[in-house]
């Protein structure tokens, strides 16, 4: 439909655009006023013809891994060394397209302290996916992983996009959760793993772009099979974690 419409516009562009410009009818910047309004309306309906999937996307993670720092530079491009720890939670919004579809990730953001953890099952209820940060110079941050991933096996009985992220690999130097053993435990869990700067921006996008795909893959799939599709549980096809067979800190993050 966008093609057609350009086609259309661009093949009476020219007469058009000469019998406005000739004409004492119409003011001088009047055709360019046009044309603008004209570029508006096909970007506008090329837009809604998209389909929308709409995903809610819960952060997991112990206090000081970076998670906020991680989806800031993601959705607003900024970063700072001094960034507050989160309290209770927090929600932010990024719009993308990806082949042809647009999705609408609802990013929510919670909090690592121990004394908020009673609140983190109402935030990841209903997610289509979950993305679990640890702190690649901390080894503990990891097991915690380990242990957000029991919670959401025992508490999210729907399927679910799982990833795991190591931050602050900026400090490789001071590492230590070994790559491989991380990337062998997503494997092991149906997750996938991404190690990622939010100082750097090193591959923050990356990370996103991957549960975007899964996101996608899993709407087409719910499409063929003439399923529900959408955000929360009926959007997610990811891993089904009910199922035992599916299996700031030194400047640094």
């Amino acid at each position: 439909l966008f093609l057609f419409l350009f086609a259309f516009s661009y093949l009476f562009a020219s007469p058009l655009l000469l019998l406005l410009h000739t004409s004492d009818f119409f003011p001088p910047l009047f055709p360019e006023f046009f044309f603008r309004y004209i570029f508006f309306v096909l970007v506008t309906m090329a837009d809604a013809a998209l389909p929308t999937i709409e995903a809610k996307l819960v952060l997991l993670g112990s206090s000081g891994v970076g998670k906020t720092s991680v989806v800031l530079r993601y959705v607003e491009r900024v970063y700072s060394t001094d960034q507050p720890s989160t309290i209770g939670a927090s929600f932010m919004t990024k719009r993308l397209v990806k082949d042809g579809v647009k999705i609408k990730l609802q990013i929510w953001d919670t909090a690592g302290q121990e004394r908020f953890r009673s609140m983190t099952p109402m935030y990841y209820r209903g997610a289509s996916a979950a993305v679990l940060v640890y702190d690649i110079t901390d080894l503990d941050s990891f097991e915690n992983v380990k242990d957000w991933v029991n919670e959401l096996k025992s508490q999210v009985q729907h399927e679910i996009v799982l990833a795991i992220a190591g931050n602050k690999s900026d400090c490789a130097e001071k590492r230590q959760v070994v790559r491989a053993n991380a990337e062998e435990y997503a494997a092991s869990v149906g997750a996938l793993h991404v190690e990622t700067s939010a100082k750097t921006a090193n591959d923050v996008d990356l990370l996103f772009d991957k549960v975007a795909s899964e996101l996608l893959v899993n709407y087409r799939k719910k499409k063929r099979e003439g399923g529900a599709v959408g955000g929360g549980a009926a959007g997610a096809s990811g891993v089904r974690l009910g199922d035992k067979g599916n299996n700031s800190k030194g400047g640094c993050c």
